[in-house]
């Protein structure tokens, strides 16, 4: 954050709505005829906005998450992209400001100092990789293999300070015409 005040000069702010091992299917549920109600985490994200007078002000969006899938539970492996697919109408449709909807595509796993041994792992960064295509203009994907201070499944501060710094290129490029640089978009091997 602290590099796209410094740049523009305008305040920001986070919210952070994580939820340490959950997975898309939990993340996704809510209420539809209340997506506030807080008996869902979706429904604390969206309350949290509104409360902070800022759900029409949002205009971007950064997603972690896909760990709990690919570290163990193949079926939701395989559901995956139709929770995400969910996720991402829902968002935009509760969030009618946001633009663009930044994913960190996962890791390789480590567990224990052995790869992650789910195959499907694979499946579903190929499917992170490939959202970009599927919702053209909205979602950027920014890749996390090759970071360093990582663990196995987390980052050391040092790591996630280097995401942040890579999210907020992407930022400063599509929202405030600051950034101009070969090599800021992520690759996308196919």
């Amino acid at each position: 954050v602290k590099n796209l005040i410094d740049s523009v000069h305008i305040p920001f702010l986070v919210i952070n709505q994580s939820a340490g091992g959950a997975n898309i299917k939990w993340l996704t549920e809510r209420n539809p005829t209340n997506p506030f109600d807080k008996k869902y985490n979706y429904g604390k994200m969206l309350t949290k906005l509104k409360n902070s007078q800022i759900l029409d002000k949002i205009k971007y969006m950064a997603f972690l998450q896909g760990e709990a899938e690919a570290g163990t539970w193949y079926l939701d492996c395989d559901e995956y992209p139709e929770y995400y697919d969910i996720f991402i109408k829902n968002i935009r449709k509760d969030i009618p400001g946001l633009k663009k909807f930044y994913e960190f595509q996962i890791n390789i796993l480590m567990v224990a100092g052995i790869y992650n041994y789910n195959e499907r792992a694979s499946f579903l960064r190929e499917f992170q990789r490939q959202t970009k295509n599927k919702y053209p203009g909205f979602v950027e994907i920014i890749s996390t293999v090759g970071t360093d201070y990582y663990d196995g499944i987390h980052y050391q501060t040092a790591g996630y300070i280097s995401k942040a710094k890579e999210l907020s290129h992407l930022i400063m490029r599509d929202f405030y015409g600051k950034i101009h640089i070969d090599g800021i978009e992520h690759p996308n091997v196919q």
